[in-house]
């Protein structure tokens, strides 16, 4: 069937190698469940970034929670946080993610993005009004909905596939 997206890979690979450009080599991914297609792409983006830069992936820092929920990952990013050895950076698949980061990293003191630097995804308002501002990737929203209408009116079953581009948005976490 038609559909319309973004390139999930080419997005968490931006968002990784920039990590990687600020110096960052201890990074950990907070990603959602491994049975959608998305995650997985977002992982396998993170990492390409990774290997391609001679970087080892810790995979106790890779984690796939089952659901994108903030209270979830709170006690998860806790528990990261009070070991002796914890990334410099995250790469969060979702900005509920990268706020549960944020939250966590106060409680344990860190500056961000001294101590620690954070990528969301989504550019949602979580992104905007934690404090500080998580850097994200963002996603056309209007442009996907107006391409799948426009899929939807000329739809004739050839499997016709939009596949869009993303945006690093910098803010105060790198």
């Amino acid at each position: 069937l038609p559909y319309v997206t973004i390139d999930d890979y080419s997005a968490a690979k931006t968002a990784t190698e920039k990590l990687i450009s600020l110096n960052k080599q201890k990074i950990g991914l907070i990603n959602g469940p491994r049975s959608f297609r998305y995650a997985r792409e977002r992982e396998r983006g993170f990492r390409d970034a990774l290997k391609e830069n001679g970087i080892n992936a810790n995979e106790d820092w890779i984690l796939s929670l089952p659901v994108i929920k903030y209270d979830i990952a709170l006690p998860i990013v806790d528990q990261i946080f009070s070991t002796e050895y914890y990334p410099e950076a995250f790469f969060c698949i979702s900005d509920t993610f990268g706020a549960a980061v944020v939250t966590i990293a106060k409680k344990h003191k860190l500056k961000m993005p001294e101590d620690l630097s954070i990528i969301g995804f989504d550019d949602t308002i979580f992104s905007q009004i934690i404090s500080p501002p998580i850097t994200t990737v963002s996603q056309p929203k209007f442009k996907i909905g107006y391409s799948a209408v426009e899929l939807l009116e000329k739809y004739d079953l050839k499997k016709e596939h939009i596949i869009l581009g993303t945006k690093l948005i910098m803010r105060k976490t790198t």
